[in-house]
C-alpha cells in the first residue's frame, strides 16, 4: 500500500485480514492458510478471537534462508508466534516429506504430507507426433537440439542460478528453455549473455498454455 513502508503494509494487511475473518464469521469453520509468516499467523490470532474455527495452515518451501521457517524466524517476536502457531494450528501441511521433516524437527506435531495436484485433464502427455509438431513450432530451427525445460517463478526460492551452471558443463549442446518469469530475470539475462558458454539459452517469460 506505501512503498517502502513494509512494516506498516504488515499491519494494514493482517489487521484488515482478521477485521475479515471476524466480520464474515457465520460463513465458514475452517481456515485455509499459505505460508506461516503471513496468512498462517493471521489465522492463528483468529483462532484466539473465536476457538470453535479450525485452522489448516501449508507450508511451500522448505530451507535454511528462504523458506517458510525461516521467514517466521525473521519476524519480531519470532518465539512467541511459533508458541502461537503450535498452540492454535490443527494441521500444518508440507508439500513434500522434506517439509514434513523440517516442521517436525521445529518441533511442530500434527503435520501432513499432501503433494500439490495436477489438473491431468489440462496437462497430460501429448503422444509422439503432436510433440513433433509442437516443438517445431515452437522452437523453429533450434527444434534438433534436446531441452532442458525449466517451469517456475524466477525467485530465489528456486535457485535457477545452478541450472544456467549446470548446463554450461555439459558435453553435448542443448536448448535450455526457461519459462517463467520473476526478479531474477535480468541478473539470469545478464549471466547468459556474458557466459562464453555455446549453449542457446531461451527466456520464453510467462506462458498460460504450458
Amino acid at each position: 500500500i506505501f512503498r517502502g513502508w513494509p512494516r506498516l503494509n504488515a499491519v494494514l494487511y493482517g489487521g484488515g485480514a482478521l477485521w475479515l475473518l471476524v466480520l464474515l464469521r457465520s460463513r465458514y469453520s475452517i481456515i485455509h492458510a499459505h505460508e506461516l509468516h503471513s496468512s498462517g499467523v493471521i489465522a492463528c490470532f483468529c483462532k484466539l478471537l473465536m476457538a470453535s474455527k479450525r485452522v489448516i495452515i501449508k507450508d511451500p518451501a522448505p530451507g535454511k534462508s528462504i523458506g517458510d521457517l525461516a521467514n517466521l524466524r525473521r519476524l519480531p517476536a519470532s518465539r512467541f508466534l511459533f508458541s502461537l502457531i503450535r498452540r492454535q494450528a490443527d494441521t500444518l501441511v508440507g508439500v513434500t516429506p522434506e517439509v514434513r521433516q523440517e516442521l517436525e524437527a521445529a518441533s511442530f506435531t500434527r503435520v501432513r504430507v499432501i503433494p500439490n495436484g495436477v489438473d491431468t485433464a489440462r496437462f497430460g502427455p501429448l503422444d509422439s507426433e503432436d510433440r513433433r509438431q509442437l516443438k517445431a513450432e515452437l522452437l523453429g530451427n533450434l527444434r534438433h537440439l534436446p531441452v532442458v525445460l525449466f517451469v517456475g517463478r524466477l525467485g530465489p526460492e528456486k535457485n535457477p542460478s545452478i541450472l544456467l551452471e549446470s548446463v554450461k558443463s555439459l558435453k553435448i549442446k542443448v536448448l535450455l528453455l526457461i519459462v517463467g518469469d520473476g526478479i531474477l530475470r535480468p541478473e539470469l539475462e545478464r549471466v547468459s549473455r556474458e557466459s562464453r558458454s555455446d549453449q542457446q539459452v531461451v527466456f520464453w517469460g510467462t506462458a498460460d498454455r504450458v
